[in-house]
C-alpha cells in the first residue's frame, strides 16, 4: 500500500510595508507643490518609501489634530510604524494656537516645519539671504517679486526653485541660530525650521 503525502504549501513571504513619510500642510498649493518638486530633485530611492502629502489642513491646531490621526491610524495597521515620519507644516501668521501646536507635536514625536511669519520666507531663502522683520503681507509681496510667486494661486515654478534647496537650507539654519542667540523667551521673526525637514530627508538619500 503506497502512502499518499500531502503537498506542503508554503506561505508567501510577507512584504513589510514601506516606511511612511507623511506631510500635513497648511496650504492647498504652495507646500504640497514644493514638496512634490523636492521629491523629484533630492536623490532618494523613493520606491522604498510611501510619500504622502495632505494639503489644506487648516490652522496649526487643525494640522496637529490631522497628523495625530494619521499617526494613530497607521500605528494600528502595522508594527513598522516606528520607522515612519510625520510632519506638521504651518505658519505663525497671527494664529493664537501656534506655540501650543508646537508643544503637542514635540510631546507626540511629530516633526515640525514652522515658518514665522509664513512659508514664503522659506521660498525667498532659495533666492536671497532675506532677514527683514516684516509682517506676513509684506513678506508675501517680497516673495511675489523675488520668486515670481503668485499670492493668488499660491504657486510658482517650484521645479526651478528647488534647484537651490541646499543654499536655502544653510541660510535658514544660520537665521534660526541667530534668533536663538538673541535669548528671548520666544523666537523673534524671521525664521523657518523647514531646514529640519531637508536634513531629515538627506539622511534617506541614496548611497553611492
Amino acid at each position: 500500500m503506497t502512502r499518499k503525502f500531502r503537498k506542503l504549501k508554503r506561505n508567501a513571504p510577507k512584504i513589510p510595508p514601506k516606511p511612511r513619510l507623511t506631510f500635513v500642510c497648511e496650504g492647498k498649493n504652495s507646500e504640497p507643490n514644493y514638496l512634490r518638486a523636492l521629491k523629484e530633485k533630492i536623490d532618494i530611492e523613493w520606491a522604498l518609501f510611501s510619500f504622502v502629502v495632505v494639503p489644506a489642513a487648516g490652522v496649526p491646531s487643525s494640522i496637529v489634530k490631522r497628523v495625530l490621526e494619521e499617526k494613530r491610524q497607521n500605528e494600528v495597521k502595522d508594527s513598522f510604524a516606528e520607522k515612519d515620519q510625520y510632519w506638521a507644516l504651518y505658519d505663525r501668521d497671527e494664529h493664537p494656537c501656534y506655540y501650543k501646536a508646537g508643544i503637542i507635536c514635540r510631546d507626540n514625536n511629530i516633526h515640525i516645519a514652522a515658518s514665522n511669519p509664513c512659508i514664503e520666507l522659506w521660498f525667498i531663502l532659495h533666492e536671497t539671504d532675506y532677514d527683514k522683520v516684516v509682517d506676513r503681507k509684506k513678506l508675501q509681496k517680497a516673495c511675489e517679486k523675488i520668486c515670481n510667486f503668485s499670492s493668488k494661486s499660491k504657486d510658482t515654478d517650484f521645479n526651478k526653485l528647488v534647484e537651490s534647496y541646499e543654499l536655502a537650507t544653510k541660510r535658514a539654519e544660520d537665521k534660526y541660530a541667530a534668533r536663538e542667540s538673541e535669548k528671548d523667551k520666544q523666537l523673534n521673526p524671521p525664521y523657518t525650521t523647514f531646514f529640519r525637514l531637508i536634513r531629515e530627508l538627506e539622511k534617506l538619500k541614496t548611497k553611492k
